[in-house]
């Protein structure tokens, strides 16, 4: 029996492209992630910028990512969280 027959015509979903609701929710997924990581940096900045240079290289910070993380040397500890 041929796969035609089994479907009565119609197109497999396999062998449809990326429906909408499928690109929507992917969409809205790598949102979420975007605002979660934006989140969690603004959280870790401050307690990062009290670290010790020579640490932050160990950890694998650029010369340019420990500048940014000393800007933000001010802001409040978030104790909440």
């Amino acid at each position: 029996m041929s796969l035609s027959t089994m479907t009565l015509g119609r197109a497999l979903p396999a062998e449809a492209g990326k429906s909408r609701l499928g690109a929507f929710l992917s969409s809205l997924g790598q949102s979420f992630l975007a605002a979660q990581q934006a989140r969690a940096d603004r959280v870790v900045r401050p307690y990062l910028a009290r670290v010790p240079e020579a640490e932050l290289k160990q950890l694998g910070f650029s010369s340019e990512e420990i500048g940014e993380i000393r800007n933000s040397r001010h802001l409040p500890v978030v104790r909440w969280v």
